[in-house]
């Protein structure tokens, strides 16, 4: 479960690909057991896409510690 608030900017990863980097995401909405997300950075999504992730795919790793 995402336990991060709308406007959160979170470190996720995917529960099939533990040992790759974790991807930076901002979270736009929620909704149960998903939320939307705007990706910040290059990697498993092109960055700046908007996706929805299942919280049965994707968990979170904790806050990002990036400063715009």
């Amino acid at each position: 479960m995402f336990r991060f608030e709308a406007g959160a900017r979170i470190l996720v990863k995917r529960f099939e690909s533990l040992d790759s980097e974790p991807i930076e995401v901002e979270i736009l909405a929620k909704a149960p057991k998903m939320i939307k997300v705007k990706v910040l950075c290059d990697g498993y999504f092109a960055k700046n896409s908007i996706r929805w992730l299942s919280s049965d795919n994707w968990f979170s790793i904790g806050r990002s510690n990036t400063v715009t």
